[in-house]
């Protein structure tokens, strides 16, 4: 039977959207947690990373965008699997290209990031001298290996969209973002140490990514042989997709994360995390709107090119009045239990007046910046990515 079935669409939404908002669970838990447990400066550049790994998601270049569109229209077509891996292999060797020059980057320049760039409390801290900044300067080089893994599994998300495997890569995404939280807070809680930290977490983002590939081999038949040149040409012919959703992706990336990059070298680093937690936690209508229509995508855009019109937008419908509905349930409930939520979760004075001053502001943009990837994502099926880029650059140019 076809997995890109109009029937199977309610299951693909609810696996995507209840992954994610466990996953979101999962990283509303952790912050709190990692910043009972740690040193001021080590939670401050946790942060930082964290930061790190949203931006430069950038380097995906819409290859997964791709592979999922791509993939779900010539799916159980003839060849379809070949053409598929094709598709697959060109990506992962241009990932591990730009992963390199990102190991290269760090290489030369990790330890002006971490003695000038970040503004550490060298007062706050105990024992802070230039061991810790070394060990900074390795995490920030084994940062080029982890974000490999990590551009891989977008990749291989992608895959498993476009042939219909949605709901065993978000049990098995969850299950790896639960082992990973418990892992990293009990290594860092009975170590103390951020370095071996990341090492933990370096090991378990490598074994998640292995267990995608081997499930992707599997369905598209490993003996089948791949041509490098083959899959160029796949890329080519659907080279203006791609850079407009790597074009879009940039400038989302940057503009929800680049004030981050920069008020690192502005303010504490205490301010610095509470500043990160607040503006990760108001990312929730993201969390919400995006993987609802994720994982709609592959079925409307079976849909949509299949002819079948109304189906396609009754569906678009029903989905949009889902996320208006989730919209009033997050502001009613903010406003009712907002106020004691910072309370606990931050006790310094000049913490919580951030939080209440600019979380709900946040908030809001969040919704409306949901709402218009709605309309990418309608645009994304169609093909016709200008205008939506055109909109998102002026959208950009008048946040800066």
């Amino acid at each position: 039977m076809n997995k890109l079935d109009f029937f199977y669409l309610p299951k693909y939404i609810s696996y995507n959207l209840i992954s994610n908002l466990l996953t979101s669970i999962l990283i509303f838990i952790s912050l709190p947690i990692y910043l009972q447990i740690m040193d001021v400066n080590d939670f401050g550049f946790f942060c930082f990373v964290y930061v790190l790994l949203i931006i430069f998601k950038i380097f995906d270049f819409g290859f997964s965008a791709t592979s999922t569109r791509y993939i779900s229209q010539v799916y159980n077509s003839e060849l379809w699997q070949i053409k598929s891996k094709n598709l697959i292999k060109i990506c992962e060797v241009l990932l591990l290209f730009i992963s390199l020059i990102v190991l290269v980057f760090f290489l030369k320049f990790n330890n002006y990031v971490v003695s000038f760039w970040i503004n550490f409390d060298k007062f706050k801290s105990v024992d802070f001298d230039q061991s810790n900044l070394k060990i900074y300067s390795l995490i920030l080089i084994i940062f080029s290996a982890i974000l490999f893994f990590k551009l891989l599994s977008t990749l291989y998300r992608g895959v498993l969209y476009g042939i219909g495997e949605q709901p065993l890569f978000n049990v098995i995404r969850f299950f790896f973002e639960l082992i990973i939280l418990l892992s990293c807070v009990s290594i860092y809680y009975f170590f103390k140490s951020i370095l071996l930290l990341y090492f933990n977490f370096l090991f378990f983002v490598f074994i998640e990514t292995i267990l995608y590939k081997l499930i992707i081999n599997k369905k598209l038949y490993f003996f089948h042989s791949t041509s490098f040149l083959n899959g160029f040409k796949i890329l080519y012919n659907n080279k203006y997709f791609a850079l407009n959703i790597a074009f879009t992706s940039f400038l989302w990336l940057v503009t929800s994360n680049l004030d981050k990059v920069f008020f690192v070298n502005y303010i504490s680093i205490d301010i610095y995390g509470a500043y990160t937690i607040i503006t990760t936690l108001s990312i929730l209508p993201l969390l919400l709107f995006v993987p609802i229509f994720e994982a709609a995508f592959p079925n409307l855009n079976n849909l949509y090119h299949s002819g079948k019109i109304k189906t396609f937008k009754q569906t678009i419908n029903l989905l949009i009045k889902i996320c208006i509905i989730f919209m009033f349930v997050c502001l009613i409930t903010y406003q009712l239990f907002g106020e004691v939520f910072w309370n606990y979760l931050l006790k310094d004075s000049t913490n919580l007046i951030l939080a209440n001053e600019i979380f709900l502001n946040f908030l809001l943009g969040y919704f409306l910046l949901s709402f218009s990837y709605i309309v990418f994502t309608i645009l994304k099926i169609k093909g016709i990515l200008k205008i939506h880029s055109i909109l998102t650059a002026i959208w950009t140019s008048c946040l800066f």
